[in-house]
């Protein structure tokens, strides 16, 4: 009579046991990052995002997407993070209402103080027009195609990682009683939305999401 083989508890294959390789507890390194706004004050309330990277020399985040592998790290009042990470590579982001930045760690197991300077986000204003040259209130903003291009970069395959976020939150917006929108948002290299109006069935034309110094004037067809 056949019967499966089972092996005890806590035991391996013969082939397995052999490859397995006996744990070392990894070497922490103290990191403490002074998040810095645009306009040169603490960023109080942020959320500091560490993104492990694959291995020293390595361009490619860890096998996990952004989302899923980022370790969020609370800002204090005097806009610093304190953290723990390993000896390998990470990637520490924030994002606020007023700028966006990252910077590419590689710890060595000294402590180590690091100043993340965010740039401003990046904005477009808008405003809306009916036929006339009216103010169209509520029309909405919709995605309607999107582009990305590969990168070797590791800070710009984090933002990249991260544009699916920004890009489902564009469709909560719309225009105001006055017909105008502003969108802030994070650029993010290799990454090109386009993007369009909806107001009771008229639709405008396509613009794509990059920071202007002007306002866009679209209009929506009778």
């Amino acid at each position: 009579v056949w019967a499966f083989p089972f092996l005890a508890g806590r035991e391996l294959p013969e082939g397995m046991a052999a490859s397995v390789q006996p744990w070392r507890n990894p070497t922490l390194t103290a990191l403490q990052v002074a998040v810095v706004e645009p306009d040169g004050g603490p960023a109080r309330g942020a959320v500091l995002m560490v993104v492990p990277i694959a291995a020293p020399g390595a361009n490619e985040v860890r096998g996990l997407s952004v989302r899923e592998s980022a370790l969020l790290v609370p800002v204090d009042a005097a806009g610093v993070a304190r953290l723990p990470v390993t000896t390998e590579r990470c990637v520490v982001a924030a994002v606020t209402r007023q700028g966006y930045g990252a910077l590419d760690v590689a710890a060595d197991g000294r402590p180590m103080t690091e100043r993340l300077a965010l740039a401003p986000l990046g904005q477009l204003r808008l405003l809306v027009q009916n036929a006339a040259g009216e103010p169209v209130p509520g029309a909405q903003l919709t995605v309607v195609g999107s582009r990305s291009s590969g990168t070797g970069d590791v800070l710009e395959s984090m933002w990249q990682s991260l544009a699916q976020a920004q890009r489902a939150r564009l469709h909560d917006l719309a225009t105001d009683a006055r017909g105008e929108l502003a969108i802030d948002f994070v650029p993010t290299p290799g990454v090109q939305l386009r993007l369009q109006f909806v107001h009771q069935g008229h639709r405008s034309e396509v613009f794509v999401l990059e920071a202007k110094p002007e306002r866009l004037v679209l209009s929506l067809p009778k």
